[in-house]
């Protein structure tokens, strides 16, 4: 979860909306992703898990969803059935094109061959499964839901950190910097495998978990095994245990607190505050003036929010609620007869897109027909730690173990394993 998700999207996998009508205006009121938030759960075993520590580290990442789709193995392989079965098995490079048929959602097709849904693919050397150009490791589990093809990659949480950290990290980074990461994302794939169970995966392949991109970098791989089994916790009143490690690219001189952007209690490896000085060389510390039009962002906010639909054209944009630092955490949009929307100002972000209004800590300002964002500063949400402040920190001497007690305040490094 790393940065730049949703996490108050209706939808099966992102919690729910409440809505209140009041005279005038209406409140848009969000609910967290994760059942407690980040603060109290404790991870607890799942079934089969127990007492398992091979099946603890197992691991399954959503890499793919499409109507169809296609995968290759770089070598022997073969196909079993969710029971185990041998299905068939090939001792040359094989490509399989896969459907999912909405009239038979216990089926899959591999190569025109109906076998069942949550069938495997087992290479017989690691690394060999290929998927949109990617190299991955572990088997592959595919699966027909709702006539769409899910390929989830299965394998050891640290096989699957490398290709994280070669996706959230650029390669120029320190490895001091490597290593923090490695740490704050194997907590979080962590916490959300026993926290945030699903029935068919445990994190995303994008922004909307960690960006995983299969096989990792050398640099990554060294990072990971320099930090096996380490993840971070806090001495919580009921004991110590895992939080859900937030990070983000460029906090923009200062980090923000996770309950700006859930509506969850904070605790202190969260609440934000804390002062970074190393992020500056980022290319988004500061970001120039970015530009919407009204009838565009109209049109994105009916598109996720239906909520939307009851309001005219918005015609301004009022921030109600800024943190300490400046970053606006609550605003309202206001059509021409004065109705308004209320919402979290991470809500509107994303719904704008992280691309362009590449954070909450900046102006809102009508500009003719649309709106400008000014004075921007940092690009995320802000919470927890800064990846190019991780990186400044490791050029000044700092080890991995000082970035994250820097940007986790009260934090401890924990062998879970």
């Amino acid at each position: 979860m790393r940065s730049e998700t949703d996490v108050n999207r209706p939808g099966p996998r992102h919690g729910w909306l409440r809505r209140l009508a009041l005279p005038g205006w209406v409140t848009l009121l969000a609910f967290p992703l994760i059942a407690g938030g980040c603060v109290a759960a404790q991870p607890a075993d799942r079934a089969g898990d127990r007492g398992n520590t091979a099946a603890m580290r197992r691991i399954r990442v959503l890499i793919a969803e499409a109507d169809t789709a296609s995968l290759a193995v770089q070598g022997p392989s073969r196909v079993v059935d969710p029971a185990g079965n041998s299905l068939f098995s090939d001792t040359a490079p094989i490509s399989i094109q896969v459907r999912a048929d909405s009239q038979q959602p216990a089926a899959v097709e591999l190569n025109g061959r109906a076998v069942p849904s949550g069938c495997r693919v087992i290479p017989a050397a690691a690394g060999t499964i290929r998927v949109d150009g990617r190299l991955y490791g572990g088997t592959l589990t595919i699966l027909n839901r709702s006539g769409r093809v899910l390929l989830v990659n299965n394998l050891d949480i640290e096989d699957y950190l490398p290709g994280v950290l070669t996706g959230e990290m650029f390669p120029t980074f320190h490895i001091e910097a490597f290593k923090a990461q490695a740490v704050a994302a194997r907590t979080y794939a962590l916490y959300q495998k026993f926290v945030n169970p699903r029935p068919d995966f445990d994190v995303t392949a994008t922004t909307a978990s960690q960006v995983y991109v299969g096989t990792g970098s050398e640099k990554a791989v060294e990072a990971v095994r320099a930090t096996r089994g380490r993840v971070l916790t806090w001495s919580s009143p009921a004991g110590e245990k895992m939080f859900c490690t937030y990070y983000s690219s460029t906090c923009g001189g200062e980090t923000s607190s996770v309950s700006y952007l859930l509506p969850v209690e904070s605790i202190p490896p969260l609440a934000g505050g804390v002062r970074c000085t190393t992020c500056t060389h980022a290319k988004y510390y500061t970001w120039p003036p970015a530009r919407i039009s009204r009838a565009e962002l109209t049109a994105k906010l009916r598109a996720r929010y239906p909520l939307f639909g009851s309001l005219g054209p918005i015609e301004r944009i009022e921030p109600i609620k800024t943190s300490p630092a400046g970053r606006t955490t609550w605003l309202q949009l206001l059509d021409a007869s004065g109705k308004c929307v209320r919402m979290r100002a991470a809500q509107f972000r994303l719904t704008v897109g992280p691309g362009l209004m590449r954070s909450t800590w900046c102006r809102i300002q009508p500009d003719g027909d649309g709106f400008v964002f000014t004075a921007g500063r940092g690009f995320g949400h802000g919470v927890g730690m800064c990846q190019f402040g991780a990186d400044g920190m490791a050029r000044t001497g700092a080890d991995y173990r000082s970035i994250l007690t820097h940007y986790y305040p009260t934090s401890h490094i924990t062998k879970a394993y």
